[in-house]
């Protein structure tokens, strides 16, 4: 699996649009945070299937690295901040996810599945009291309630 474009987790310092679902939700499995990086390397991993590559800003290709360490990165983007980064001109981009991705398929055989070890204690941590109520709100008026 290629996880193509992905950003860093919830409030990830320096990152581009870090977030995980929704800005500022924290998501633990066995009391480690995973952003969506872990998650769905965890999805894939449940499948038997290994995550090859991810590319991303640089915060995002360094937290793949700390779940997948045989993973290959393509930093796509430096990041400035959360809604700043520096990117190369688009062709330069193309040209990068491509030479990444073969190298990826190249080192296929290193990769493995991601799996958090069973059994699973997840916890959602949502951000301040306005933002929940905020949310139910809103799930109250979608279903017409």
């Amino acid at each position: 699996m290629i996880l193509l474009g992905y950003h860093a987790m919830s409030d990830t310092e320096g990152a581009l649009l870090s977030h995980t679902m929704s800005p500022h939700f924290h998501y633990y499995y066995n009391d480690v945070e995973h952003g969506e990086i872990g998650l769905d390397a965890a999805m894939a991993g449940e499948c038997g299937k290994p995550v090859i590559m991810v590319s991303g800003c640089d915060h995002a290709c360094a937290e793949a690295k700390r779940f997948l360490p045989w993973v290959t990165t393509c930093v796509t983007k430096k990041a400035l901040g959360y809604e700043q980064a520096l990117l190369p001109a688009a062709d330069k981009g193309y040209a990068l996810l491509r030479q990444k991705t073969i190298e990826a398929c190249h080192h296929i055989a290193a990769c493995r599945p991601y799996v958090i070890t069973p059994p699973i204690r997840a916890r959602v941590e949502i951000p301040d009291r306005p933002v929940r109520e905020g949310m139910i709100n809103s799930a109250f008026n979608i279903l017409g309630l």
